[in-house]
């Protein structure tokens, strides 16, 4: 090791303390530096050096200049050796003194654990003519004695700092331009990953390939973006496989301890992003379970079931449904009037249950009202909950669309007896699972649920709800919930116990008539899964195996009916390709949009003629031609 070593470490995603993923960091990589200076947006506890950054910074290389401004350039120049890292990185699963001594070996001026290989300009470019020159990642650097003593170093970082990534590109400018300036000015450069084979394949193995980098290549440390990180990059050059078979390794082949992880992305990750990356989909069998092991974790769990049933029409089915949850349970159902307690007692006479328990509810704030104040005296003195209730959807057109909701909903709740059997394993097997919501409907108008209308009006009352809860994960109108939108689901009770401590009052919920949207309701709906998630575990997507064939057919179907409509108009070969053509179609009729109303009244002909053009096309050229044509009309 160099004699005198300093680390600066930014701690972008801690608060108040180290994350734990950074704490089993540096007990593997203190002995290795004399100094350590954690850089954070707050002071965080630790026996560590702390600097505090004022400004926003979320970018690495910025964080590290600025900790060498405060610390001062000319005490830098004293170290033998500068380590640089984010606490993006996380490990290691290998000791570091293989890294550090190999490294020491090869006496570069300048060195990563991983880098950038060749990598195409930007994400619409699939010729692989426009290749942007390799370059270390900055996430975990390393600059020897020969790089900070010399004066032109903290200028050639100060540059790179500036440099603005573009939208459309892969490419990390901050860090190319590092790497581009330093190797001008005559320093070596080497990663500690010898990836050069798989160089043409993946370009950023760290992210496309990272379980084959550590088991073959002995990469110490993987990305946590891995978990949090934009999807989309999977997708446009991997089948979306890397950060699920990333996790499977740690859990299966290591002894890393993946509850760090997900006690991590769980503060500060998007859940959608979370969800997308691990593939948090549990499709599970409806036929065939592990009786056994039920009846042996329901020794030691305690589960319910809750019912809000309001059409007295649907008692037949509710029951079927009811007939399916374990004998072991009991059973909650609530509902609003007398009248109907005494039907539904009738009805479910016959229900095998440890207890059954039927509650008169006031009719304000539906099904959302009843689990959350209807049995809010019993809830926590269960381990695992289910909750549905009767659904027509009557608003929807034709009937059927509303009502095949519904039957989706409770065939990936209550489908069978051995399909609860095995959510209740599932539960049990994976302690950071706190929610599974039923497969989300993607037939008739629901459709647009994905993307469009999951928000629809209730993103406002959403993080409204969230201040009022004291929930602070992140919420973001661009990416979606992974909530229960029919409001039918299991879940742990203590990944709603902040739900559940908010005192609810029949009067805090809408009157009927309830609006189709925007209400408390709704916002709740959506808040189950953030509150989840608050609490520290995950939300996830269940699925019998039938509804997943069903699925997959559906899917196929819509890409194909779309990549048909969209191909006859422009060329495209990739996901993102295909979303830049229609967002350059909208764009060009949101122009002719703006332009109509430029018209005066003396042109009222003209614009209602332009006007009249764009409800009935979304084709970029057409519109150029046609608008063409009006201007140049009768000249």
């Amino acid at each position: 090791m160099a004699n005198k070593v300093l680390l600066i470490y930014f701690a972008e995603h801690s608060k108040d303390i180290l994350e734990k993923y950074s704490e089993y960091f540096f007990e593997h990589i203190e002995n290795y530096a004399s100094d350590i200076y954690i850089v954070g947006k707050q002071n965080i506890s630790s026996k560590y050096h702390m600097l505090v950054l004022v400004d926003e910074i979320s970018n690495p290389l910025q964080a590290y200049l600025k900790a060498m401004e405060l610390i001062g350039f000319e005490n830098i120049k004293a170290y033998d050796r500068l380590i640089c890292v984010s606490d993006d990185i996380m490990g290691p699963l290998y000791d570091f003194s293989t890294l550090f001594s190999e490294m020491s070996e090869r006496n570069c001026d300048v060195w990563s654990i991983t880098r950038q290989h060749k990598t195409p300009m930007n994400y619409l470019d699939y010729t692989g003519e426009n290749l942007q020159e390799e370059y270390l990642h900055t996430e975990f650097i390393v600059f020897e004695s020969s790089v900070i003593s010399s004066d032109r170093f903290f200028d050639i970082l100060s540059k790179a700092v500036e440099k603005e990534n573009e939208r459309d590109s892969w490419i990390d400018n901050r860090a190319l331009s590092l790497s581009r300036k330093l190797s001008e000015n005559g320093f070596s450069m080497s990663s500690y990953v010898d990836d050069s084979d798989l160089s043409k394949t993946y370009y950023n193995t760290l992210l496309l390939c990272p379980e084959l980098i550590i088991s073959k290549k002995k990469c110490p440390v993987f990305s946590r973006k891995s978990f949090t990180g934009d999807y989309s990059f999977l997708i446009s050059n991997t089948v979306g496989n890397a950060s699920i078979e990333l996790m499977d390794y740690l859990k299966e082949k290591t002894d890393y301890d993946t509850d760090m992880i997900w006690e991590s992305v769980l503060k500060d990750g998007n859940q959608q992003d979370i969800y997308n990356n691990l593939h948090l989909n549990y499709i599970l069998d409806s036929k065939i379970s592990d009786e056994e092991k039920t009846k042996e974790i329901l020794k030691k769990k305690k589960v319910a079931l809750v019912m809000h049933l309001y059409f007295m029409d649907l008692l037949t089915e509710s029951f079927h449904y009811a007939s399916s949850f374990p004998e072991e349970g009991d059973i909650y159902i609530t509902t609003n009037t007398e009248e109907k307690k005494k039907e539904i007692e009738e009805a479910f006479k016959e229900l095998k249950c440890k207890k059954l328990d039927i509650r008169v509810v006031e009719n304000r704030g539906r099904d959302v009202s009843a689990l959350l104040t209807g049995v809010k005296d019993v809830i926590m003195d269960y381990d695992y909950v289910c909750f549905v209730h009767d659904k027509k959807s009557a608003q929807l057109v034709p009937a059927s669309i509303g009502r095949d909701f519904g039957y989706q909903c409770f065939e990936n709740t209550l489908g069978s007896s051995a399909f609860v059997n095995n959510v209740i394993c599932t539960l049990y097997d994976n302690d950071r699972l706190g929610l599974l919501s039923p497969i989300y409907p993607i037939h008739g108008s629901y459709y647009a649920i994905h993307g469009n209308i999951d928000w629809a009006g209730n993103f406002e009352n959403t993080k409204k709800l969230a201040e009022k809860l004291g929930v602070t994960v992140p919420i973001e109108k661009d990416k979606s919930p992974v909530a229960p939108l029919g409001t039918m689901f299991w879940f742990k009770t203590p990944a709603l116990k902040i739900l559940y401590d908010c005192d609810w009052e029949y009067s805090d919920f809408p009157e009927e008539p309830n609006g189709v949207d925007g209400t408390l309701l709704h916002a709740v709906e959506r808040m189950y899964s953030y509150s989840a998630q608050q609490a520290g575990y995950y939300p996830a997507i269940l699925c019998n195996e039938t509804f997943a064939d069903i699925s997959l057919t559906n899917s196929a179907v819509f890409f194909q009916g779309i990549n048909r409509s969209l191909e006859k108009y422009a060329a495209y070969f990739s996901y993102q390709q295909s979303v830049n053509v229609i967002e350059s179609m909208l764009y060009e009729v949101e122009l002719l949009r703006q332009r109509t109303n430029m018209f005066g009244e003396e042109n009222e002909k003209l614009r209602l003629m332009v006007a009249e053009l764009i409800p009935k096309t979304s084709l970029k050229w057409q519109l150029k031609d046609r608008f063409k044509r009006i201007f140049t009309r009768d000249k």
